[in-house]
């Protein structure tokens, strides 16, 4: 059986006209990259395990996600560098 969600996800602050670019290619997509992030981070830090959507979705999150991911990977990176979470 196939699910019919195929289209693409992006992110707003409840302005349409502030859509953000696509961060995930499809909602199946965004299901396998969440849940792959709620497994891995069990064991290892949130902002390496962002960097893994690339490869789950790169359609999307490897593709027009891609700054969006990397700005919350700069931000969880320098948190744990500066207060160690």
């Amino acid at each position: 059986m196939k699910c019919g969600y195929t289209s693409p996800l992006s992110f707003s602050d409840g302005d349409l006209d502030g859509l953000s670019e696509i961060i995930f290619s499809s909602f199946n997509k965004m299901l396998a990259c969440l849940t792959h992030f709620f497994n891995e981070t069990n064991t290892r830090k949130n902002f390496e395990v962002i960097a893994d959507f690339y490869t789950i979705d790169p359609n999307g999150a490897g593709s027009t996600g891609r700054s969006y991911w990397e700005s919350w990977i700069a931000m969880g990176r320098a948190n744990f560098e500066e207060f160690g979470y």
